[in-house]
């Protein structure tokens, strides 16, 4: 992968390989998150919407449970 100036922002290069390995495509919304000093990942943002919403759900009848 490759860093690049745009705008005001850096930019990440995906390689065309990675892309098609990992369905990502043009517009696609991503978090980006550091997990510790230069470790990163991504997550799309649906995702982490829907697993954020389970983890709350759990939560929650986990404590009406007790």
């Amino acid at each position: 992968m490759r860093f690049f100036k745009h705008g005001d922002s850096l930019a990440i290069v995906l390689p065309e390989r990675l892309r098609k390995r990992s369905s990502v495509n043009e517009n696609d919304e991503y978090e980006f998150f550091e997990l510790g000093p230069g470790v990163f990942t991504i997550v799309e943002k649906t995702q982490l919407e829907s697993r954020l919403k389970q983890s709350v759900m759990a939560d929650l009848f986990s404590r009406l449970a007790q």
